[in-house]
């Protein structure tokens, strides 16, 4: 696949499927947060997948894309269209269901952001990243970990984003690890 496809294909579905659900009634839209959003009160499997491409709002969705935008084309360039998509499913699988073993909330997950918590976390794992953005990357998610920490009471789910995080340094770290000897 040439350089960047896959981060512009993932763009794509989490707008159309957005623009599918922001253009019904705002009944409709209940009904499908409630469908394909994540919760442990409802642990239908297909729902560890289909959250990611539901927003709650045209900000949500706007912010989401123009992160994948700016560290998943870096990200891409640097680890190749299969692993981008590996990690993304990997971080927003793995991060939701480890989000919801410490969360008390009954409230339904929604959103692409544990996944791009984790392109994020990949893209600041490699040396070679640009400073800038490795920095507002350690900026933003160490406001999530404030809070997160005081249990401020909004619909933002902090210890996902921060799960997303740490898997996806982990995930890079892991698939780029050196071999420290040869087998003869």
């Amino acid at each position: 696949m040439k350089y960047g496809q896959t981060t512009l294909i993932l763009i794509s579905v989490n707008i159309i499927i957005s623009y599918f659900i922001f253009s019904t009634s705002i009944s409709n839209q209940i009904f499908l947060f409630d469908l394909l959003g994540f919760s442990y009160v409802n642990l239908d499997l297909y729902r560890v997948v289909t959250y990611a491409f539901v927003h709650g709002s045209l900000e949500h969705l706007l912010t989401n894309m123009l992160f994948l935008f700016i560290y998943g084309f870096f990200l891409e360039k640097k680890i190749g269209s299969e692993n981008l998509l590996k990690l993304y499913f990997f971080t927003l699988i793995a991060g939701v269901l480890i989000y919801g073993l410490f969360s008390t909330s009954e409230k339904v997950c929604i959103g692409a952001s544990v996944a791009i918590c984790g392109i994020i976390g990949a893209y600041c794992a490699d040396k070679k990243s640009n400073f800038i953005l490795v920095l507002f990357a350690i900026l933003s998610i160490s406001s999530d970990c404030y809070l997160w920490y005081i249990d401020v009471q909004d619909s933002v789910a902090h210890l996902a984003h921060i799960l997303g995080f740490i898997l996806g340094f982990i995930f890079y770290k892991f698939q780029n690890k050196q071999k420290k000897y040869d087998v003869i």
